[in-house]
């Protein structure tokens, strides 16, 4: 169990990263979707927990 929270942790972390870098790279905007993909993993992390 912890090792599939874990994952997701690092997943999000990733997600993050990628979304600032969109929004740096191209334009305002792009951080929104991932935050979208972001929620859905915390969501993910607390049906484990």
């Amino acid at each position: 169990m912890e090792a599939i929270i874990e994952k997701l942790e690092n997943m999000k972390k990733s997600v993050m990263l990628m979304g600032s870098e969109a929004d740096y790279k191209y334009s305002d905007g792009w951080r929104d979707g991932f935050q979208t993909a972001i929620d859905r993993v915390e969501k993910l992390i607390q049906e484990q927990a």
